[in-house]
């Protein structure tokens, strides 16, 4: 989360947590995370006077440097779980190589398709294995069914996307 906040702040010209919340990003849940990347000496944050006074953030330097240094490991680390992220972790780090004017975005979310299909594999073996009677043996064969559409879903989605943005560029 780091990363992406920091992307938006740089790139996107983020300065408030209402611009974040237009991303579906829960200011419980990023409000932390700014402080965090305060503490570390990232981001600066000031208040504008008014009625309402606004906090508003800015990258600093540090903020600027671990950004460049950093992206791209982090995007790789999601690529690099054996099991497959979420899906909004995958958009987050779809949206920073985008931001940061790397055109391989398109890759990146064919290698997440692929990985979401590699857990489909995984989740269909432990499908077809005999199961209990109990009522845990059954809800986890559900829980796996139903995530198993999800994961082909969600590929099928991510290929969809990978292929417009490759029409665009």
């Amino acid at each position: 989360m780091e990363t992406t906040l920091l992307a938006l702040v740089d790139r996107a010209g983020f300065e408030t947590v209402y611009d974040f919340s237009r991303l579906r990003l829960a200011p419980g849940t990023i409000t932390p995370v700014l402080r965090r990347l305060q503490k570390k000496h990232f981001l600066a944050r000031q208040s504008k006077p008014g009625a309402r006074s606004k906090r508003l953030y800015t990258i600093t330097p540090a903020g600027q440097a671990e950004l460049e240094s950093s992206w791209r490991e982090v995007t790789g680390s999601v690529l690099a779980k054996r099991t497959p992220a979420d899906i909004e972790t995958i958009m987050r780090m779809a949206l920073v190589t985008d931001l940061m004017g790397d055109y391989l975005v398109v890759d990146f979310l064919e290698r997440a398709a692929e990985i979401r299909e590699r857990g489909i594999d995984r989740a269909v073996l432990r499908f077809e294995q005999p199961q209990g009677k109990d009522p845990v043996s059954f809800y986890e064969r559900i829980c796996e069914f139903i995530r198993n559409d999800r994961l082909k879903e969600e590929a099928a989605a991510l290929r969809r996307f990978a292929g417009a943005l490759r029409k665009e560029k």
